[in-house]
């Protein structure tokens, strides 16, 4: 439920709150005092009142639906249309705004956009964001083919809830959609400044996460690639196939470790809060509140860690938490966390052991899947390994590069800044809709380059604490250099893809019934003109390229030279064909599929 339904409700919970705060005023400042245990209560049972209330009232009103049904002659079924609208239409005590009583709400990020609605936003009853268009008629699941696919809709029956189904039929998704990311809190607070701490931070392994962040993020193009997201199959939907974010990728460009443990031991609230309560030096009572509300903001988290008074132990478990929940973690609350892992990261010496690769995947692909619904207005996670996932394999997006970046850094510093830019998320769309394969580099870390991360073939789940998720890499194999349709992935099963866009063709007759390639109505959008052919990647490439030609040109006879070249032709066809596209030297083909040759002087200048 969005998270602004119900705001009329809190707005006087809280309202209650002030006064009884201000009324409380003399009472002192100490969280255990009577007297405010006592207001705490009594907005305690306030809202409790209220949820009973609402609950209550669902009961009369499904009632009253079902004995209208049962007059007008209907049988037993679902949840009609109408009591969907009169369960959404009833406030809910339990609902608040994710931005507003938000004290420490200071992060006033340049990638963030404003964040007030524009006026033709229809704002209801209660005061809080409706969805800028109405519910579909029928039932929330597909109960047939649909238009623009799927045409084999048992395969995506939750297709009618997704963004994209709505978008086909006309209605947009709102301006004001939100990115989350901490690009503030992590420029401004850089953790310890002592050698002693810096050094053990590092032997965690998580220390580097402090320079994973980009300035000015591309919100409209990450929005662009959230509408294609498929949470059935945990990968995206492409014109022309599928692709997803793997294992291998995490750790390219997070160097993030994807071997040991998985990060899933849970704890109670009262355990965590009192993790939070130790490494803050803070009262019980007000951690107790932080995990009850919206968390803890980063501002908050600073001021504590850094107070004289402040061991270095507590200064490094906390600033590790700070880093969890400002890069791998990110929720909605504007510039809070809720450290749900703050006992992972207060073991100093183990925290470095367990596979964080694979729990920030966990949590991306479930905020992933939750961002393709109708009316949610926030992608949550590490929205900085979405951003450079898609640099990587699509030349045409990238940014400038960073002339501070060094070979063997995490690949997420390879960019300038995060490709902000005017283009909006209409035009990334239609661009989307008009690529083909041939516009994607499939193996942007190299042909082989998954094999120094063999955890990437792995195929089962991954899992973020009560956060479970499907890998399923066997979907997106040219990203591993094959072609074809398993706890780890034999690839030897499968047949090697030169070049890497081509795929089987039976795959593509199975993926084009059951999805939906397609974002723009033509009916209702012009298509927009062809994309310009990609950038060919750079520096990996070429020195793949000398790997391949240094032992036959400096070490072997002329004859020898020949017969080596002719074994690896098929390497180098794979490393060349993106230079050979951006030169137009092969022939291409268009959305429909026919061929669309082009000479070799076609280009100028090159």
């Amino acid at each position: 439920m969005a998270g602004g339904w119900g705001k009329s409700l809190m707005s006087q919970v809280a309202g209650k709150g002030k006064s009884l705060m201000k009324a409380s005023s003399g009472k002192g400042d100490n969280p255990e005092d009577p007297a405010r245990i006592e207001d705490r209560d009594v907005l305690a049972s306030a809202r409790r009142r209220k949820q009973l209330a609402r609950e209550a009232a669902l009961q009369r009103e499904e009632e009253r639906l079902r004995r209208e049904a049962v007059a007008a002659g209907a049988g037993p079924c679902g949840p009609t249309r109408d009591l969907q609208l009169a369960r959404s239409t009833l406030p809910h005590a339990d609902d608040d705004d994710d931005h507003n009583n938000n004290p420490d709400n200071v992060d006033t990020d340049e990638e963030m956009e404003e964040d007030d609605e524009p006026a033709d936003v229809y704002q209801d009853r209660r005061g809080g964001r409706a969805l800028p268009f109405p519910q579909l008629p029928g039932p929330a699941y597909l109960e047939g083919p649909c238009e623009g696919g799927p045409q084999n809709y048992e395969f995506m029956r939750w297709f009618k809830s997704h963004i994209a189904m709505y978008i086909w039929e006309g209605y947009e998704r709102r301006e004001t959609t939100r990115c989350e990311s901490r690009t503030k809190a992590l420029e401004d607070y850089r953790g310890p400044q002592d050698n002693t701490m810096i050094a053990r931070l590092e032997a965690t392994g998580l220390y580097h996460l402090r320079d994973c962040f980009l300035k000015r993020m591309n919100k409209n193009l990450m929005l662009a690639f959230v509408e294609r997201w498929q949470p059935e199959t945990n990968s995206f939907h492409m014109p022309w196939g599928e692709m997803t974010i793997t294992l291998h990728d995490v750790a390219f460009i997070l160097a993030l470790r994807l071997d040991g443990p998985p990060v899933s031991e849970i704890r109670s609230v009262e355990e965590c809060s009192q993790s939070l309560a130790s490494v803050l030096g803070v009262g019980l009572m007000d951690t107790n509140e932080m995990f009850r509300n919206k968390g803890v903001g980063w501002v908050k988290v600073r001021d504590q860690l850094t107070l004289p008074s402040t061991t270095d132990e507590k200064k490094m478990k906390g600033y590790l938490m700070f880093l969890l929940g400002s890069v791998l973690f990110v929720d909605k609350t504007t510039c809070n966390m809720k450290p749900w892992w703050i006992h992972f990261t207060n073991d100093l010496d183990n925290v470095g052991k367990y596979s964080w690769a694979s729990a920030c995947l966990a949590n991306m692909y479930r905020q992933l899947g939750i961002a393709t619904r109708a009316g949610m207005n926030n992608l949550c996670g590490c929205v900085i390994l979405l951003l450079c996932w898609i640099f990587e394999y699509f030349p045409c997006f990238r940014p400038p590069l960073s002339r501070s970046y060094a070979e063997f850094e995490p690949r997420c510093r390879r960019w300038a800044h995060g490709g902000g830019n005017k283009t909006t998320l209409q035009e990334y769309r239609k661009k989307l809709d008009a690529m083909t394969e041939r516009d994607v580099c499939w193996t942007p870390y190299g042909t082989g380059a998954h094999y120094l991360h063999p955890r990437s073939m792995y195929y089962g789940t991954i899992q973020f604490m009560d956060i479970v998720e499907p890998y399923m890499p066997d979907r997106a194999l040219r990203q591993f250099g094959r072609n074809e349709y398993a706890n780890f992935i034999d690839l030897s099963q499968y047949r090697e893809a030169w070049l890497p866009e081509t795929v089987a063709e039976e795959y593509m007759m199975w993926y084009i019934e059951r999805t939906h390639r397609f974002i723009s109505n033509p009916d209702r959008v012009p298509p927009a003109e062809r994309v310009v052919a990609a950038v060919p990647p750079d520096q990996p490439f070429a020195n793949d390229i000398a790997r391949l030609l240094v032992p036959i040109v400096f070490g072997l006879t002329s004859d020898d030279a020949a017969e080596a070249f002719l074994s690896i032709q098929p390497q180098l066809r794979d490393l060349l064909t993106p230079h050979a596209h951006y030169l137009r030297l092969l022939p291409r083909r268009g959305r429909g599929g026919g061929p669309r040759t082009r000479g070799r002087g076609s280009r100028s200048g090159q």
